[in-house]
Order: structure tokens, then C-alpha cells, then sequence
């Protein structure tokens, strides 16, 4: 952790895009907190809203199973690093059970088991 007088976060990366730029100054549209020597920044989203569009479904041959995309936008690249199974729930006709959630260049990507026709 390098957080100075000079810089307003570190969060431990030197990617940018994630609230926390490579230079270590907070981005626009987010807040950095708890960030010291020795403990990294927490950085959260406080932009406008994000839109999800569904991209595609896509039954897996063979297999109860169905991948669904979403385009995610603005692209956040901070949502590679979240756990998304606490913020996203899949309603649908059919009775899902999730087994997977993925985000990677603006798409969000859900694997899911049915019990039910698809």
C-alpha cells in the first residue's frame, strides 16, 4: 500500500477503472474509503445508473443447463472483482439454480441449472 499525502486511494492494483486509478486517485464517479498504509482502499460506484440488456441465451446441448448474458453499462471494471451472487437474483419462468456468475468486458455472464422446460 502506498497511500500518502499525494494519493487519495490505494486499493492494491494498478489497474484503473475499478474507483481507484493506476496513480492512486480516486475516480470520477466513485468514493474510496479505509484506505492506509496498510490496508487497502474499499471503492464504490456513486455514478448514475447501470443498465443491464439482455445479450443472449443459450441452452447448453445435452444438459438442464442455460448460459445468460447481459450487457452491462457503463462498463465497470470493478465488477470483476465483486462477488455478483450477492447482488444479482435470476427470476424467471422456469426454476433456475445458479451456479456461476462471471463479468468480463461489459457482460455479465450467469450459468444456471432448470428444473423446468426451456
Amino acid at each position: 500500500m502506498n497511500l500518502t499525502s499525494e494519493t487519495s486511494c490505494d486499493d492494491g492494483n494498478s489497474m484503473s477503472g475499478d474507483g481507484c486509478s493506476s496513480n492512486c486517485v480516486v475516480e470520477t464517479q466513485y468514493r474510496c474509503d479505509n484506505g492506509s498504509s496498510s490496508s487497502a482502499s474499499v471503492c464504490f460506484y456513486i455514478g448514475g445508473k447501470i443498465s443491464l440488456a439482455l445479450k443472449e441465451v443459450e441452452k447448453t446441448s445435452g444438459k438442464n443447463e442455460a448460459v445468460f448474458q447481459f450487457n452491462v453499462s457503463p462498463a465497470l471494471s470493478g465488477f470483476a472483482k465483486m462477488d455478483l451472487s450477492r447482488y444479482f437474483i435470476l427470476s424467471c419462468d422456469a426454476v433456475y439454480n445458479v451456479t456461476n456468475i462471471e463479468y468480463s468486458s461489459a457482460v455479465i455472464t450467469i450459468n444456471a441449472d432448470y428444473s423446468s422446460n426451456f
